[in-house]
């Protein structure tokens, strides 16, 4: 989830910021996604892709609640996430 939150508040390389697409880059639309900050899920061509960042980092980012997902910065971002009732197993 700390990565994820480096690539939305694009404080990683340009690279790895457009390896994930926010919603709302294909449309001028306003959705409930869009001011959500949520990403766009890659469409999968193998079963095997379930296991790639590419998949689960906007899969597990767009299930983070959108209260922790506007920190101000990192340090505010993982105290919020670690004091949440959100866990995940899989």
């Amino acid at each position: 989830m700390e990565y994820m939150s480096k690539v939305t508040n694009e404080l990683l390389t340009a690279n790895i910021c457009n390896y994930f697409k926010k919603v709302g880059t294909n449309h001028t639309r306003v959705t409930r996604a869009v001011t959500n900050q949520d990403l766009i899920l890659p469409t999968l061509h193998l079963e095997t892709s379930k296991r790639d960042i590419g998949y689960r980092g906007p899969l597990y980012w767009n299930l983070v609640d959108n209260e922790i997902k506007g920190a101000q910065n990192l340090a505010v971002f993982k105290n919020w996430l670690r004091n949440s009732d959100m866990f995940i197993y899989e």
